[in-house]
């Protein structure tokens, strides 16, 4: 639920369920969450919930069965269609009102969706990524898959002063860096006049490593120990207080480590750069995992804006 969205929780609710029919991902007769689950999973109170369910009831949305759940309703074909097709007018007439309000005709929405949505027609972006050496390689290459077309030059921090192409920061539009090391590029953007945005990483990741470490021996193994920072972060404000499992955060070079990783962990996270050199000696009864999305959607949605926009 997004508070901040401008629309009810209920025409929220009501919006997923019925979303969830016209792609097939809900069918009739399937049971939704209970209201209990419903207050829990989205954060809002009992009687919430509870009213939300009766408003569904009584729009045929869903059939409430006491002691048994909510169920999503049967409907005929025909119901089916017309809601379907009033669900995607008012989908057109409400991006249509928004789009005026923005100063934009109908003819430059369609054009703007359709780049969006097809990638033609985007404007090509010259970026410099800034960070640690394997960071810095992991987020120029997963930025050129998923920015297309983009030119991004990786430059690690510790040969910014040195290593420098004056000619990548010269034609780049942008400096890109995670949080951890805004204050590190200030000098290099200052002396080349480029405006700063931030990488934030996927969420995903932190959460699903996170949430294994709460039952099982968690290691996280990446090719250069700079990377560990934001781990090691994550660990000691998140995870550290609230379990005693066993958490390794180690390089690939510390043998003896990684041997001890071997034989203690269940479950074994490392970067691309590991991946491998880790799955030879990984025993098969261990969970090995690497990920391609390190980058937060919202990032390469900004980036996504400048290629449309700019």
């Amino acid at each position: 639920m997004d508070k901040d969205c401008g629309l009810s929780l209920y025409e929220q609710v009501k919006g997923q369920l019925l979303s969830g029919l016209y792609t097939g991902k809900l069918k009739p007769g399937d049971r939704l969450p209970s209201v209990r689950e419903m207050s829990r999973h989205t954060g809002i109170n009992l009687k919430s919930a509870q009213r939300i369910y009766q408003k569904l009831s009584l729009e045929h949305c869903v059939e409430i069965h006491r002691g048994s759940g909510v169920f999503v309703r049967e409907r005929d074909q025909q119901t089916y269609d017309r809601m379907r097709r009033k669900a995607i007018h008012k989908l057109i007439s409400d991006a249509l009102e928004k789009a005026r309000g923005l100063g934009l005709t109908p003819e430059k929405l369609q054009q703007l969706i359709e780049n969006l949505s097809t990638g033609r027609n985007l404007r090509r972006i010259v970026l410099t990524v800034v960070d640690h050496e394997e960071e810095a390689n992991i987020f120029s290459n997963e930025i050129r898959e998923r920015v297309a077309p983009a030119e991004v030059y990786a430059l690690c921090l510790e040969k910014r002063q040195n290593g420098v192409d004056p000619a990548a920061l010269e034609k780049s539009e942008y400096v890109l860096t995670t949080s951890w090391h805004l204050d590190a590029v200030q000098e290099l953007v200052r002396r080349y006049g480029k405006p700063v945005l931030e990488i934030r990483p996927n969420p995903l990741i932190s959460a699903e490593i996170l949430e294994a470490a709460r039952t099982r021996n968690v290691a996280l193994v990446v090719k250069d120990e700079h990377t560990m920072h934001a781990s090691w972060d994550m660990h000691m404000t998140i995870f550290h207080p609230s379990t005693d499992r066993k958490f390794f955060i180690c390089p690939l070079s510390r043998k003896e480590m990684i041997r001890k990783i071997l034989k203690e962990a269940q479950a074994i996270y490392v970067t691309p750069a590991c991946w491998d050199e880790m799955r030879k000696i990984t025993p098969l009864h261990v969970e090995l995992k690497t990920y391609q999305s390190f980058i937060s959607d919202e990032t390469i949605a900004t980036l996504r804006e400048i290629q449309l926009y700019d």
